[in-house]
C-alpha cells in the first residue's frame, strides 16, 4: 500500500514483554501463576493494539485506505446521505471511520478482517487466535477460571509460544501491507 516510508510507520509492540515479566518475577507458585495468566492476557492485548494502531495509522496517512473503506466496508458503503451533507460528511470522514474503529472489539476476526481486507487489501489469517482469546477472556473476566470453575492453566511455555505467534502474525501483516 502507498503511504509514508516504513521508518515513519508505527512500531510493532513487543510481544516479548509478557514473557520477560514472567521470567523476572520471584515469589510463590500462586503469584507466578497469576503473573503467567496476566502475561498471557497481555500478549492478546498486544495483538489487539497492533491491529488497531496499524489500521489507525493507515486511516490517518492514506487517502486510498479511507476511500477503500468507504467504498467497500459494509459499515460505510451502504449508508445513505443527503447531498446537502456531502461536504460536511467528507470533512469528518476520518473521524467517522475512527469512531467506528473505537467501538470495535479488536479480538473478533469478524470485525477486524473486513477493516483490513477493504481498507488495505490484506487478508488476515486471524482465526488462529480464537482459543487464545477465549482463554484470555476467562483470565480477565472470570478471575482465571473457566465457566465450570476450573482454573485456567498457563505455563511459561504457553506465554512464550503465544508471544512468538503474535510476533509472527504481526510481521506477516506488515509484509502483506508492504506488498
Amino acid at each position: 500500500s502507498e503511504g509514508p516510508p516504513a521508518c515513519e510507520r508505527p512500531q510493532r509492540r513487543s510481544a516479548d514483554r509478557p514473557q520477560a515479566m514472567v521470567h523476572a518475577l520471584q515469589g510463590d507458585d500462586a503469584a507466578r501463576n497469576v503473573a503467567r495468566q496476566l502475561s498471557y492476557a497481555g500478549a492478546i492485548t498486544a495483538l489487539e493494539t497492533f491491529l488497531r494502531e496499524t489500521m489507525t495509522f493507515w486511516v490517518d496517512h492514506s487517502e486510498d485506505t479511507v476511500r477503500n473503506l468507504v467504498a467497500g466496508h459494509p459499515g460505510f458503503k451502504d449508508r445513505k446521505i443527503s447531498l446537502g451533507k456531502l461536504f460536511e460528511l467528507y470533512e469528518a470522514l476520518r473521524a467517522e471511520i475512527k469512531a467506528h474503529m473505537q467501538a470495535m472489539a479488536w479480538h473478533r476476526p469478524t470485525e477486524v478482517a473486513p477493516m483490513f481486507s477493504h481498507g488495505l487489501g490484506v487478508t488476515l489469517g486471524y482465526t488462529g487466535f480464537v482459543d487464545d482469546v477465549n482463554k484470555r477472556h476467562d483470565i480477565v473476566h472470570r478471575s482465571g477460571q473457566r465457566i465450570d470453575g476450573s482454573a485456567v492453566a498457563v505455563t511459561d511455555q504457553d506465554v512464550a509460544n503465544l508471544a512468538a505467534r503474535v510476533q509472527a502474525f504481526a510481521k506477516d501483516v506488515e509484509a502483506k501491507i508492504e506488498n
